[in-house]
């Protein structure tokens, strides 16, 4: 069994990662500060996805402007993918089966593209297009009789 708030976290985590690495060879002040921004503005949402899952209270506090998305740069599928992940947590827990899948869907398959993105493996290019998004999912140990 998948824990997707669980799995929330590890993408957090995992953009923050990302951004991290990116911060540490940026050229510029500027981008640097930017990107700085952007992590604060991940593990804020991190904290309490809950509360910033409505879009009207990420716009209440100032989390839905463009600099998140520009701290993503050179790589716009991913800011694409945070974006949508974004957009899908406040379905994750839907009583709604159509919406729930939906979004648990597509906070494995950014799961599966921000660790893709991260990964050092030299042979990511072959393994990674097999393994399906589930196996990025943090699993919930159930008991067995």
């Amino acid at each position: 069994m998948i824990d997707y708030n669980a799995t929330l976290q590890n993408f957090f985590a995992e953009c923050i990662k990302f951004l991290k690495k990116r911060r540490s060879n940026a050229a510029d002040t500027f981008i640097a500060a930017r990107i700085t921004q952007a992590i604060r503005v991940i593990q804020t949402i991190a904290e309490n996805p809950r509360l910033y899952a409505d879009y009207e209270s990420r716009i209440q506090a100032g989390f839905e402007s463009d600099d998140v998305f520009k701290a993503f740069d050179p790589r716009f599928d991913l800011a694409r993918t945070y974006v949508q992940v974004l957009y899908c947590m406040q379905n994750l827990n839907s009583p709604n089966d159509y919406e729930r899948v939906r979004a648990q869907g597509a906070l494995l398959s950014g799961m599966k593209k921000i660790t893709y993105a991260n990964s050092a493996n030299v042979f990511k290019d072959f393994i990674y297009p097999f393994m399906a998004p589930k196996k990025f999912a943090v699993h919930v140990k159930q008991n067995s009789r």
